[in-house]
């Protein structure tokens, strides 16, 4: 019998549903991940976080787990089979997969964003104001510019009617 092969939406509902969550073990549930972490279609999804981002959103789908998505993802490179897991603990498993090499003692943090100064607030809230205003400006000009072009369009209309009247005579009239 073939298995069937799941989508990245079939695999995140497994993940994302507390009842099925909760039937699957912490390697199906990491190897889950871990999968949905190398898809391209589930990242495009989620609007193409970096790694850390989609590591805090598999965190939130699963609290449950001692350990977070890049710790457990250290342990399934160290250990993939199934049977590796079994009658350990998720921390016993992650200390034995660093002694192996496969995981760093701590997962890679991110750079502190730069704050910004109160000048640069100012500047673009400057910035921000003279947009608005700006869009104010040119929305009332476009609702300007509908009805001059409607005025317009009748204005066209009647001198075409005018136009063809004239030609009208013109041809009635002897040469």
């Amino acid at each position: 019998m073939v298995a069937k092969v799941l989508t990245w939406k079939e695999k995140w509902s497994l993940l994302s549903d507390r009842a099925s969550r909760a039937m699957l073990s912490a390697y199906e549930r990491t190897v889950l991940m871990d999968e949905l972490f190398a898809d391209q279609d589930f990242r495009a999804e989620h609007g193409n976080p970096d790694d850390f981002v989609l590591a805090e959103i598999f965190e939130k789908v699963n609290p449950d787990l001692a350990l977070t998505f890049l710790e457990l993802r250290a342990v399934l490179l160290a250990f993939p089979r199934r049977e590796s897991w079994s009658g350990k603990s998720l921390r016993m498993l992650y200390t034995e997969a660093r002694a192996l090499g496969k995981a760093t003692d701590d997962t890679p943090a991110k750079e502190p964003q730069p704050r910004a100064t109160r000048e640069q607030i100012e500047e673009l809230e400057t910035k921000f104001r003279y947009q608005t205003q700006r869009a104010e400006s040119l929305a009332n000009e476009a609702v300007e510019l509908r009805g001059e072009n409607v005025k317009l369009r009748a204005t066209i209309q009647r001198l075409e009617g005018r136009i063809f009247e004239l030609e009208r005579q013109l041809k009635l009239q002897p040469a």
